[in-house]
């Protein structure tokens, strides 16, 4: 929800939004945050971690993130979101049969395949990645 309210037009309506879900996470991770301070806290597991780094790659869809989030969310993903993103790019995953194929597919067309590559920017992983023509191979355009 903050994502598509980031690309929104900054209205004055889309404003009050944007800061309530901001507000209202910010009072939910402090929550937490202050129950774990009284016990012995319990760490952020990697599903938290995980989601929190969700939660960062969607903020940086807003071409001024930092310009409409409370300052403690700043420093929150300042604070956590290299080790959010390592969590995140930690999570495994297999290909499918159908991805199997389509690979097989594009090896037989004489094409180098990469499977299950890792985005380093963002942690995703690409299920097929396929190498960038030589300028050479693109002739003139």
């Amino acid at each position: 929800a903050i994502a598509v309210l980031a690309e929104a037009p900054a209205t004055p309506w889309n404003n009050l939004l944007l800061k309530e879900l901001a507000e209202r996470t910010r009072t939910t991770m402090s929550v937490r945050l202050l129950s774990q301070k009284r016990a012995k806290p319990a760490p952020l597991d990697v599903m938290n971690y995980t989601q929190l780094h969700q939660f960062f790659l969607s903020l940086s869809l807003d071409r001024a993130p930092d310009a409409r989030l409370p300052h403690e969310m700043v420093a929150l993903r300042q604070t956590l979101g290299l080790a959010c993103r390592d969590a995140f790019a930690s999570i495994s995953s297999a290909p499918s049969r159908l991805q199997e194929d389509v690979a097989d597919t594009l090896r037989a067309m004489g094409l180098a395949v990469r499977e299950e590559a890792r985005d380093p920017l963002s942690g995703y992983s690409i299920d097929i990645l396929l190498p960038a023509p030589a300028p050479e191979a693109l002739g003139d355009t």
